[in-house]
Protein backbone atom coordinates (compact mmCIF):
# COMPACT_ATOMS: atom_id res chain seq x y z
CA UNK A 1 0.00 0.00 0.00
CA UNK A 2 1.51 3.36 -0.49
CA UNK A 3 0.55 6.18 1.91
CA UNK A 4 1.03 10.06 1.75
CA UNK A 5 1.58 11.14 5.09
CA UNK A 6 3.44 14.32 4.21
CA UNK A 7 1.23 15.56 1.87
CA UNK A 8 0.54 19.36 1.94
CA UNK A 9 -2.41 19.85 -0.19
CA UNK A 10 -0.74 20.74 -3.28
CA UNK A 11 -0.02 18.98 -6.89
CA UNK A 12 -0.01 15.33 -5.73
CA UNK A 13 3.27 13.60 -7.39
CA UNK A 14 5.33 9.83 -7.05
CA UNK A 15 7.45 11.48 -3.91
CA UNK A 16 4.59 12.25 -1.63
CA UNK A 17 3.88 8.61 -1.52
CA UNK A 18 5.74 6.27 1.00
CA UNK A 19 5.58 2.05 0.36
CA UNK A 20 4.49 0.45 3.33
CA UNK A 21 4.06 -3.46 2.21
CA UNK A 22 2.49 -4.08 5.61
CA UNK A 23 -0.58 -2.13 5.79
CA UNK A 24 -3.96 -2.69 3.58
CA UNK A 25 -7.37 -1.38 3.02
CA UNK A 26 -8.67 -4.86 2.64
CA UNK A 27 -9.48 -4.15 -0.86
CA UNK A 28 -9.69 -6.51 -3.41
CA UNK A 29 -6.40 -6.54 -5.40
CA UNK A 30 -6.85 -5.97 -9.70
CA UNK A 31 -3.31 -6.01 -11.71
CA UNK A 32 -3.24 -6.59 -15.36
CA UNK A 33 -0.55 -8.24 -16.89
CA UNK A 34 1.07 -5.85 -20.08
CA UNK A 35 3.52 -7.15 -22.64
CA UNK A 36 4.76 -4.34 -25.34
CA UNK A 37 6.74 -4.59 -28.43
CA UNK A 38 8.32 -0.84 -29.24
CA UNK A 39 10.93 0.40 -31.22
CA UNK A 40 13.52 2.51 -28.84
CA UNK A 41 14.50 5.91 -30.00
CA UNK A 42 17.69 7.53 -29.67
CA UNK A 43 18.37 10.73 -27.02
CA UNK A 44 19.06 13.80 -28.51
CA UNK A 45 20.20 17.02 -26.87
CA UNK A 46 21.31 20.38 -28.07
CA UNK A 47 25.15 20.35 -28.45
CA UNK A 48 25.04 16.21 -28.74
CA UNK A 49 28.49 15.01 -30.50
CA UNK A 50 27.81 13.44 -33.86
CA UNK A 51 28.15 9.77 -34.11
CA UNK A 52 29.09 10.01 -38.10
CA UNK A 53 32.46 10.58 -38.62
CA UNK A 54 33.28 13.68 -40.76
CA UNK A 55 30.01 15.26 -39.73
CA UNK A 56 29.64 18.88 -38.78
CA UNK A 57 28.11 19.54 -35.57
CA UNK A 58 25.79 22.20 -34.07
CA UNK A 59 27.80 25.21 -33.51
CA UNK A 60 25.21 27.28 -30.88
CA UNK A 61 26.33 24.82 -28.20
CA UNK A 62 30.06 24.25 -27.78
CA UNK A 63 30.68 21.69 -24.86
CA UNK A 64 34.73 22.05 -25.52
CA UNK A 65 34.41 26.19 -24.60
CA UNK A 66 33.04 25.03 -20.89
CA UNK A 67 35.56 25.83 -18.65
CA UNK A 68 36.12 23.93 -14.90
CA UNK A 69 38.56 24.57 -11.73
CA UNK A 70 40.07 21.90 -9.92
CA UNK A 71 37.02 21.65 -7.64
CA UNK A 72 34.17 21.55 -9.96
CA UNK A 73 33.30 17.92 -10.48
CA UNK A 74 30.25 17.71 -11.25
CA UNK A 75 30.86 19.99 -14.01
CA UNK A 76 33.61 17.46 -15.92
CA UNK A 77 31.19 14.70 -15.17
CA UNK A 78 28.81 16.58 -17.04
CA UNK A 79 30.93 17.40 -19.68
CA UNK A 80 32.21 14.22 -19.94
CA UNK A 81 28.26 12.72 -20.19
CA UNK A 82 27.90 14.02 -22.92
CA UNK A 83 30.90 14.00 -25.07
CA UNK A 84 31.66 10.54 -24.55
CA UNK A 85 28.58 8.52 -23.60
CA UNK A 86 25.80 11.10 -25.97
CA UNK A 87 24.70 8.08 -28.27
CA UNK A 88 24.45 5.17 -25.47
CA UNK A 89 20.96 6.38 -24.44
CA UNK A 90 17.98 5.20 -25.87
CA UNK A 91 14.27 6.45 -25.38
CA UNK A 92 11.40 3.92 -24.95
CA UNK A 93 7.76 5.45 -24.96
CA UNK A 94 5.58 3.20 -22.35
CA UNK A 95 1.88 4.83 -22.26
CA UNK A 96 0.66 4.43 -18.57
CA UNK A 97 -3.35 4.93 -17.34
CA UNK A 98 -3.26 7.70 -14.89
CA UNK A 99 -3.85 6.37 -11.46
CA UNK A 100 -2.07 3.48 -11.72
CA UNK A 101 1.15 1.48 -10.06
CA UNK A 102 3.13 0.34 -12.40
CA UNK A 103 5.79 -2.61 -11.83
CA UNK A 104 8.46 -3.49 -14.52
CA UNK A 105 9.16 -7.45 -14.51
CA UNK A 106 11.66 -7.88 -17.34
CA UNK A 107 13.00 -5.79 -19.82
CA UNK A 108 14.22 -7.58 -23.44
CA UNK A 109 16.19 -5.91 -26.18
CA UNK A 110 16.54 -7.55 -29.25
CA UNK A 111 19.17 -6.57 -32.02
CA UNK A 112 19.19 -6.43 -35.72
CA UNK A 113 20.84 -10.24 -35.53
CA UNK A 114 18.09 -11.31 -33.25
CA UNK A 115 19.98 -11.87 -30.28
CA UNK A 116 17.91 -11.09 -26.69
CA UNK A 117 19.41 -9.58 -23.87
CA UNK A 118 17.57 -9.04 -20.72
CA UNK A 119 18.64 -5.61 -19.10
CA UNK A 120 18.39 -5.67 -15.44
CA UNK A 121 17.15 -3.25 -13.36
CA UNK A 122 19.12 -0.23 -11.94
CA UNK A 123 21.11 -0.39 -9.24
CA UNK A 124 19.10 1.10 -5.94
CA UNK A 125 21.45 3.95 -5.24
CA UNK A 126 21.24 5.75 -9.15
CA UNK A 127 17.21 4.52 -9.88
CA UNK A 128 14.60 7.31 -9.90
CA UNK A 129 10.89 8.02 -9.76
CA UNK A 130 10.42 5.21 -6.70
CA UNK A 131 8.78 5.73 -3.89
CA UNK A 132 11.04 5.46 -0.62
CA UNK A 133 9.88 2.27 2.20
CA UNK A 134 8.10 4.01 5.11
CA UNK A 135 8.84 1.39 7.91
CA UNK A 136 12.10 -0.49 6.33
CA UNK A 137 15.27 0.73 3.99
CA UNK A 138 15.09 0.75 0.70
CA UNK A 139 12.65 1.70 -2.68
CA UNK A 140 9.78 0.45 -3.85
CA UNK A 141 9.83 -0.98 -7.54
CA UNK A 142 6.74 0.63 -8.86
CA UNK A 143 6.14 3.82 -10.66
CA UNK A 144 2.97 5.68 -9.61
CA UNK A 145 0.95 7.70 -11.89
CA UNK A 146 -1.64 9.52 -9.77
CA UNK A 147 -4.79 10.81 -10.87
CA UNK A 148 -4.22 14.67 -10.57
CA UNK A 149 -3.92 17.61 -12.89
CA UNK A 150 -0.95 18.51 -14.72
CA UNK A 151 -1.59 22.33 -14.46
CA UNK A 152 -3.67 24.30 -11.64
CA UNK A 153 -4.76 27.79 -11.35
CA UNK A 154 -4.03 29.49 -8.36
CA UNK A 155 -5.36 32.55 -6.74
CA UNK A 156 -2.87 34.45 -3.85
CA UNK A 157 -4.19 33.05 -0.76
CA UNK A 158 -7.29 34.90 0.84
CA UNK A 159 -6.41 34.14 4.39
CA UNK A 160 -3.11 33.00 6.60
CA UNK A 161 -2.59 32.37 9.60
CA UNK A 162 0.37 31.38 11.42
CA UNK A 163 0.92 29.78 14.45
CA UNK A 164 3.26 30.06 17.18
CA UNK A 165 4.22 28.95 20.25
CA UNK A 166 5.34 30.90 23.38
CA UNK A 167 7.31 29.31 26.10
CA UNK A 168 8.01 32.09 28.21
CA UNK A 169 3.48 33.24 28.07
CA UNK A 170 3.04 29.13 28.21
CA UNK A 171 0.57 29.95 25.61
CA UNK A 172 -0.05 30.06 21.97
CA UNK A 173 -0.56 32.80 19.14
CA UNK A 174 -2.40 32.60 16.26
CA UNK A 175 -0.67 35.56 14.10
CA UNK A 176 -3.85 36.63 11.66
CA UNK A 177 -1.29 37.66 8.19
CA UNK A 178 -3.84 38.11 5.54
CA UNK A 179 -7.92 38.63 6.07
CA UNK A 180 -10.82 38.91 3.89
CA UNK A 181 -12.32 41.87 3.67
CA UNK A 182 -15.90 43.14 2.90
CA UNK A 183 -15.38 42.83 -0.89
CA UNK A 184 -13.72 39.33 -1.00
CA UNK A 185 -10.33 41.02 -1.42
CA UNK A 186 -7.11 39.97 0.55
CA UNK A 187 -6.14 42.30 3.07
CA UNK A 188 -2.36 42.82 5.14
CA UNK A 189 -2.71 42.47 8.24
CA UNK A 190 0.87 43.43 8.93
CA UNK A 191 0.41 47.00 6.77
CA UNK A 192 -3.07 47.75 8.11
CA UNK A 193 -1.90 46.79 12.12
CA UNK A 194 0.84 49.44 13.41
CA UNK A 195 3.63 47.88 15.40
CA UNK A 196 2.73 47.40 19.07
CA UNK A 197 5.02 50.24 20.86
CA UNK A 198 6.09 50.04 24.66
CA UNK A 199 4.01 52.42 27.00
CA UNK A 200 5.22 55.40 28.16
CA UNK A 201 5.87 55.60 31.43
CA UNK A 202 2.86 57.09 33.92
CA UNK A 203 4.09 60.55 35.33
CA UNK A 204 5.82 61.35 38.68
CA UNK A 205 6.36 63.72 41.04
CA UNK A 206 9.93 65.72 40.16
CA UNK A 207 10.98 65.51 43.85
CA UNK A 208 10.21 61.53 43.81
CA UNK A 209 13.44 58.90 44.24
CA UNK A 210 12.78 57.12 40.67
CA UNK A 211 15.72 55.20 39.42
CA UNK A 212 16.66 55.48 35.61
CA UNK A 213 15.63 52.08 34.47
CA UNK A 214 11.55 50.84 35.09
CA UNK A 215 10.22 47.51 34.42
CA UNK A 216 6.68 46.92 33.12
CA UNK A 217 5.05 43.64 33.87
CA UNK A 218 3.57 43.19 30.44
CA UNK A 219 3.79 44.74 26.88
CA UNK A 220 0.70 45.11 24.59
CA UNK A 221 0.66 43.07 21.28
CA UNK A 222 -0.69 43.97 17.90
CA UNK A 223 -4.14 43.36 17.68
CA UNK A 224 -3.78 41.00 14.47
CA UNK A 225 -1.87 38.66 17.72
CA UNK A 226 -4.50 36.43 19.48
CA UNK A 227 -3.70 34.33 21.96
CA UNK A 228 -4.81 30.73 22.23
CA UNK A 229 -5.50 29.13 26.00
CA UNK A 230 -7.01 26.23 26.27
CA UNK A 231 -9.38 24.94 29.12
CA UNK A 232 -12.23 22.55 30.03
CA UNK A 233 -15.75 22.48 29.26
CA UNK A 234 -18.58 20.74 31.28
CA UNK A 235 -18.49 17.71 28.51
CA UNK A 236 -14.45 16.99 29.08
CA UNK A 237 -13.71 18.41 25.75
CA UNK A 238 -11.61 20.70 25.44
CA UNK A 239 -11.61 24.61 24.03
CA UNK A 240 -9.38 27.33 22.69
CA UNK A 241 -10.26 30.92 23.52
CA UNK A 242 -9.18 33.17 21.13
CA UNK A 243 -10.02 36.41 21.75
CA UNK A 244 -13.28 36.07 23.66
CA UNK A 245 -14.83 33.24 21.66
CA UNK A 246 -14.57 29.34 21.73
CA UNK A 247 -14.23 26.87 19.65
CA UNK A 248 -14.07 23.01 20.32
CA UNK A 249 -11.97 21.79 18.34
CA UNK A 250 -8.22 22.46 17.27
CA UNK A 251 -7.49 25.70 15.46
CA UNK A 252 -6.93 25.79 11.83
CA UNK A 253 -3.41 26.28 10.47
CA UNK A 254 -2.11 27.02 6.98
CA UNK A 255 -3.47 29.22 4.08
CA UNK A 256 -6.84 28.78 2.17
CA UNK A 257 -6.96 29.87 -1.41
CA UNK A 258 -9.79 29.61 -3.55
Amino acid sequence: MLTAHEYDGDRLDWYHFDHEPGSTLEARAGFEDVVKVLLPTPVAYAGMPSTRFWELEDSRVNLAGIGAGVGDLARMFLVEYGLVYANDHFLVPLELPVGSATRIRSLIVTDTFGVQTVVPAAAESTALFRPAGAVVGGRADVLVLPATAAVTLDSAPVEEVRLGRDETANLAWAVERTVTGATGRPIDRNAQVGRAAVPDRPPVPTDADVPDLSYAFATTVPENWVPLLPGPTEDGRTWCGCAGCRCSSRPATGSRSR
